[in-house]
């Protein structure tokens, strides 16, 4: 362990008591199992630091980490320390042997490896080995797991799930109508893309054992340690209900059934299908990139699935409202909280106070509902 990793874990543990964090645990228990509250339901500030970048070198990224968890602790919410290391779209493709690149934007994509449906058959079977982006991932995990000997729990990676995989590696106009025409192909390409999902998956599972969080919903979550599994379906914005029916959702309900439970992510308005989302099997959880709590409700939401949340501060009180008018329960990821505008070592008595005011409504409003 290099010194500076030890200095700011003895800071976390200081800042961290065991005591505190069970008592987050114990909350957050409470809201994924559908029991009553302890004192108030739980909540989570967003992030400080960018979580979702394509990852740096290993000892930047864990030293961001590190400094994310200490600059947390100046408000009292329900935090549970860990690292993430990060997102790249690139991370299944890779295992099939396509190039990676990098765009302008600091976003990252690959290049297609399936220009017909006869190329389906001649995908290679996925690999983990050196060269990958997963391969990359399992050794900045292995990483961060040594260097800090074991103290931090580690989130599984941002995972894109198979149909958005297959748009990277073909084209989603291109899927869709092999859907339609040859569906033969189509379940056979989403298969090997579903296996090797649940292959890394396992993969990080089985590098991490207890330090392992089965979630990437969001870099900043905590759930019970006994939980299934996430997963980002993005294209669910593009598709009709019969389509999610037919062609998305047993897919989705193996995979649900492989890692024992499944929370979903994806971007859009994709409300044509949120009712059959909540009606899937092993479904217990739903985040939405774009859409509100309240139209997700409005499209068919269910009060029985959990709704993942990324809420700026100042429209808290209508989730507030949603969740009391449709017995919504709820993780909520409070956002636009921290002063980005000035370094954290900057900070002063306002910037602080103005925390402090945050935190005080949101244990008064938690405790009410």
């Amino acid at each position: 362990m290099k010194d500076w990793v030890k200095e700011k874990l003895e800071q976390i543990e200081a800042l961290y008591p065991p005591e505190k964090v069970e008592k987050r645990r114990e909350r957050w228990r409470a809201l994924w199992e559908g029991k009553p509250k302890t004192d108030r339901r739980p909540f989570v500030c967003t992030y400080y630091h960018e979580p979702y970048c394509p990852a740096p070198d290993f000892e930047t990224r864990l030293r961001e980490g590190l400094d994310e968890i200490i600059v947390r602790a100046s408000i009292d919410d329900d935090y549970i320390p860990s690292l993430f290391t990060g997102c790249r779209q690139s991370t299944i493709p890779s295992m099939f042997g396509a190039e990676e690149i990098f765009l302008e934007n600091n976003d990252v994509t690959c290049r297609k490896l399936i220009k017909s449906p006869a190329d389906v058959a001649a995908l290679p079977r996925h690999s983990m080995a050196g060269g990958t982006v997963a391969r990359m991932w399992l050794d900045m995990e292995e990483y961060f797991l040594t260097e800090t000997e074991g103290k931090l729990p580690i989130h599984v990676t941002d995972m894109q799930g198979p149909f958005d995989v297959a748009g990277q590696l073909w084209g989603y106009e291109e899927l869709f109508v092999c859907a339609y025409e040859k569906p033969e192909i189509y379940h056979e390409l989403i298969q090997k893309l579903t296996d090797a999902f649940i292959d890394f998956w396992n993969a990080q599972k089985a590098l991490l054992g207890e330090r392992f969080v089965p979630t990437h919903l969001f870099a900043w979550d905590w759930v019970p340690e006994d939980f299934g599994g996430s997963m980002s379906v993005d294209s669910l914005a593009m598709i009709s209900k019969p389509f999610y029916d037919e062609f998305y959702r047993p897919y989705i309900e193996q995979i649900a059934k492989r890692l024992g439970k499944l929370a979903v992510h994806s971007c859009g308005d994709f409300s044509a299908v949120v009712k059959s989302l909540c009606k899937t099997k092993g479904i217990v959880a739903v985040n939405a990139g774009q859409m509100s709590l309240r139209s997700l409700f409005d499209a068919g939401m269910t009060p029985d699935t959990l709704a993942i949340t990324f809420t700026h501060y100042e429209q808290i009180d209508d989730l507030f409202e949603v969740c009391k008018q449709f017995g919504a329960r709820v993780v909520i990821g409070l956002g636009w909280v921290w002063n980005f505008q000035k370094p954290f070592a900057e900070w002063d008595s306002e910037d602080f106070g103005r925390l402090k005011a945050i935190e005080r409504h949101m244990h008064q409003k938690l405790s009410e509902i």
